[in-house]
C-alpha cells in the first residue's frame, strides 16, 4: 500500500506539533515538517524533518529538490506556518512589512505552487490552508495580518478553478482563537506605546486577551485537519461562532456588522 505523504510547515509548536504528534503513527501515513525548527526530541520513523525558511526562495526551492529526491509523491500540503504583527498601518517598518509578507504569504505561495506542479502531474493532491476569521473580519492593530490571510485566500479560490480538472482539492480552514504560542508570539513596532495610537493598541490588546478565552485547543484543529484530508471541502469552521461572524460579514451592510461586530467584543472588554 503507497503510503500517504503529508507535508505541513511550522511544527515546532502550536496546531502543526499537535497535528504531527497526533497523527504521525497512523497507519500509512508519513509526515513531513518543513519550518525554521523541528520538534524538540522527537523522532520517529514515519516522520521526516526539512529546515526551510519560508521567508528565503532559495531556502524553500532547496527544500523542494531535497522532497522530491526523497518522495516520488506528496498528497496533501498544510501551509500552516505564520506569525503577526499588532500594528497600526502606519507604525510597521517596511523591514516589517516585509517580513510579515514573506512568511504568511510570499513563502507559502511560492511553496504551494511548487507542490502543485507534483500534484498536477500526478493528478492527485490537496492543498489546506490555515486560514483566519481575521481574514474576513478585519480589526484595528492586526491590518498588515489580515492582509496576508486575505491575499491566501483570494490565491487558494484562484488555484481551486485552475487545478480542480487535475484532481486537486483546495481547502480553507478558518479559525478564530486557538490556544497556542501565536498569542504570546505577536510582535509589536518599537516604542508602540509612545505613539498616538497607544490607547487603541491597549484597548485593542485588552478585547483579544479576554476574547481568547473562548479558544480551540490545538488537538481540535488537528481532529479538524485530519477530518478535512478525509473528507475535502472547499470551507470549514471548527466554532459555529467563527462561521456566524464571517457568514454576517459577508452578508451584512458594513456600518450594520461593524456595529454587531464592535458589540460583541464590548462584551470581553470587562
Amino acid at each position: 500500500m503507497n503510503k500517504k505523504i503529508i507535508v505541513i510547515t511550522g511544527i515546532s509548536s502550536g496546531i502543526g506539533k499537535a497535528f504531527v504528534l497526533n497523527n504521525v503513527r497512523r497507519t500509512g501515513v508519513v509526515i513531513v515538517g518543513m519550518g525554521r525548527n523541528s520538534i524538540s526530541d522527537f523522532k520517529e520513523k514515519n516522520f521526516v524533518f526539512i529546515k526551510t525558511d519560508l521567508s528565503s526562495t532559495k531556502s524553500i526551492q532547496h527544500s523542494f529538490s531535497v522532497l522530491k529526491r526523497d518522495f516520488e509523491r506528496v498528497d496533501v500540503l498544510i501551509n500552516n506556518a505564520g506569525f503577526a504583527y499588532r500594528s497600526t498601518i502606519e507604525d510597521l517598518t517596511p523591514r516589517e512589512i516585509k517580513d510579515q509578507f514573506e512568511v504568511n504569504l510570499i513563502g507559502p505561495i511560492y511553496l504551494t505552487s511548487l507542490l502543485v506542479s507534483m500534484m498536477r502531474k500526478q493528478k492527485s493532491g490537496h492543498i489546506i490552508n490555515i486560514s483566519s476569521v481575521g481574514s474576513v473580519v478585519s480589526t484595528p492593530t492586526l491590518g498588515y495580518y489580515a492582509a496576508t490571510k486575505a491575499g491566501f485566500n483570494k490565491l487558494c479560490d484562484v488555484l481551486e478553478q485552475e487545478v480542480n480538472r487535475y484532481n486537486v482539492k483546495v481547502s480553507n480552514l478558518f479559525l478564530g482563537a486557538v490556544k497556542s504560542d501565536f498569542g504570546k508570539n505577536i510582535k509589536y513596532p518599537q516604542n508602540y506605546l509612545k505613539t498616538d495610537y497607544k490607547t487603541l493598541y491597549e484597548e485593542w490588546k485588552k478585547r483579544f486577551s479576554n476574547f481568547f478565552n473562548l479558544k480551540n485547543s490545538p488537538d481540535e484543529v488537528s481532529d479538524a485537519l485530519w477530518d478535512l484530508i478525509l473528507k475535502p471541502k472547499r470551507a470549514k469552521y471548527i466554532h459555529i461562532r467563527d462561521f456566524i461572524m464571517c457568514t454576517a460579514k459577508n452578508l451584512l451592510p458594513y456600518r450594520v456588522f461593524q456595529v454587531l461586530f464592535l458589540g460583541y467584543f464590548y462584551k470581553y472588554e470587562s
